[in-house]
């Protein structure tokens, strides 16, 4: 954390979801639905604004 500053460790965070998503999907063959997709995009778009600041 210290080489990477607190913000962009925090984005890093922010991946679980989209990689549980995935792995979810692979996995155990549950389906990506639009609800799940459009969390995705929100997640990325907060993690875009962030590193913009």
């Amino acid at each position: 954390m210290h080489r990477l500053g607190a913000v962009r460790t925090t984005n890093y965070i922010y991946f679980n979801p989209l990689v549980t998503i995935v792995a979810a999907a692979l996995c155990i063959g549950e389906r990506i639905t639009l609800a799940a997709l459009a969390g995705a995009a929100l997640i990325l778009y907060g993690m875009w604004r962030a590193e913009k600041g």
